[in-house]
């Protein structure tokens, strides 16, 4: 799956097997990749992407924003809610890119956060993905699900 054969992915774990996390734990992803990003041998630029979000926080875009301005590039996912993202972080972060789900017909999607802080709009529903549950490296699990975690990555 993917279309970038070459990349190199690292994972920033901060939420918890149930999906659930703290303010605090958040931002120390977000730190950590501000300073861990230049021990990397990414020649082309690095990409970060948080498909996850929570209320407006500001020490959460801080966060954010201070990753962009340490030279990566950042991808945040509008939310689920219907609602408009700017009462959402990291997606009201102003200077990453928020990302809001289309659907089959190439409009919003019903549950996808809209708003003036969405860059950009993608697909996001009936997303063929890879899926947790794999108890090998061998064997991949996917399944199809909608969201703008989809389309954010």
């Amino acid at each position: 799956y993917g279309v970038a054969k070459k990349t190199k992915l690292y994972a920033v774990k901060v939420l918890n097997a149930s999906g659930s996390g703290s303010t605090s734990g958040v931002v120390a992803g977000i730190n950590f990749v501000a300073s861990d990003h230049v021990n990397r041998n990414c020649p082309n630029g690095t990409v970060a992407n948080m498909s996850l979000g929570g209320s407006y926080s500001a020490s959460i875009n801080n966060a954010a924003n201070a990753l962009v301005d340490a030279g990566v590039f950042l991808a945040v996912a509008a939310g689920n809610d219907n609602a408009n993202a700017a009462n959402y972080s990291p997606a009201s972060a102003a200077k990453a890119c928020t990302v809001a789900a289309t659907d089959s017909s190439d409009r919003k999607a019903s549950y996808s956060n809209y708003g003036s802080v969405v860059d950009v709009l993608a697909p996001g529903s009936n997303i063929l993905s890879t899926w947790i549950g794999s108890t090998t490296a061998k064997v991949s699990l996917v399944t199809v699900t909608s969201g703008t975690s989809m389309a954010t990555p």
